[in-house]
């Protein structure tokens, strides 16, 4: 039986040619409409492909409730699909790839979506042929769970993705889960092969992990402040270490002890310098982006006004047609 409680929406993005990409579409959509009574699909398309659609009238009429938009050849993969989806419009929204709906089940992640109000991962079951190092560094200097076994298919409603959608990180926060988040992050597991890579490009997956790091500032840079003071501690010691040589020593070098105080409070300074620097940065990194943004992640309450009310103190007979009593 057909749902009819909620409308489903479907996000691709243009990845081989039209015809392919189209005949794909045409078979999802029959498989949505038999489990769903309101979906759609909305379809990012090249801009350089803009008059190739023209040529598939036919297969876009066999297609309902398609949506065809029209993107800018210079926009990464991760950028169209925040074109799509704050194109889309249903109650549970679906991101997904060309690749992966042969072996993702996207009908199971919109009800359970739209059941839950989870947001949905679709992560590979077997970890494929990666750079754990490079993940690793990016997991931990970043804000993301970063994982190789993440897919691109995510499924989120309509209320977590409006929220999404109105923060600067939307890139990144449509690939990979927040360690703090207010949102509660399902991991779908797929038997997806490890040999079937995605057709990112090398500018795609630069992007990404730009994203990360810009993302990362205030990490970064506070992380950065706390190696400085330890420079700063490591030089004064230093300093002190030159001061006591210089009076229990007899044959020291002419010249030694003011060549390390000159090094050690240079350092020092220029340590320190960074340190400060790098913190006021984080600082106003916060600010501009909102220091408070998350940290409230549930309220309950036990207010109520309407129960301190009284009806008013007026009473209304029937009318006969002469007078109201």
């Amino acid at each position: 039986m057909q749902r009819e409680d909620f409308l489903v929406s479907i996000g691709l993005i243009q990845e081989g040619t039209i015809a392919d990409d189209l005949s794909k579409l045409e078979e999802l959509s029959k498989q949505i409409s038999k489990k769903f009574r309101y979906s759609e699909i909305v379809y990012a398309v090249d801009e350089r492909d803009h008059s190739k659609l023209d040529l598939q009238a036919t297969a876009i009429s066999r297609i309902s409730n398609l949506r065809i938009i029209v993107v800018s050849n210079d926009l990464s993969f991760y950028r169209r699909r925040i074109l799509v989806a704050s194109e889309t419009i249903g109650d549970v929204v679906l991101l997904s790839s060309f690749r992966e709906l042969e072996y993702i089940c996207l009908a199971e992640i919109a009800e359970e979506v739209y059941e839950t109000g989870d947001i949905i991962l679709s992560w590979r079951a077997k970890r494929r042929i990666a750079m754990p190092i490079f993940h690793a560094i990016l997991a931990a200097v970043s804000k993301y769970k970063v994982n190789a076994r993440v897919m691109r298919t995510i499924g989120i409603a309509r209320v977590s993705l409006g929220k999404i959608l109105n923060t600067p990180t939307a890139t990144v926060d449509l690939v990979f889960e927040p360690k703090q988040s207010n949102e509660n992050y399902i991991h779908k597991k797929t038997d997806y092969p490890t040999s079937l890579q995605s057709r990112s490009t090398m500018s795609d997956r630069f992007e990404l992990v730009f994203e990360l790091i810009t993302n990362s500032a205030p990490r970064i840079l506070r992380g950065f402040a706390v190696f400085s003071c330890f420079v700063v501690i490591l030089a004064m010691t230093y300093a002190i270490y030159a001061c006591v040589v210089l009076f229990t020593v007899d044959n020291v070098q002419d010249g030694w002890f003011s060549t390390a105080i000159v090094q050690s409070g240079s350092v020092v300074f220029i340590a320190l310098a960074l340190g400060l620097l790098c913190m006021g940065l984080a600082g106003i990194y916060d600010r501009l982006r909102g220091s408070d943004e998350g940290l409230i992640r549930d309220e309950i309450s036990n207010t109520s006004f309407f129960d301190q009310t009284s009806d008013l103190n007026v009473e209304v007979d029937d009318y006969d047609g002469s007078r109201l009593r």
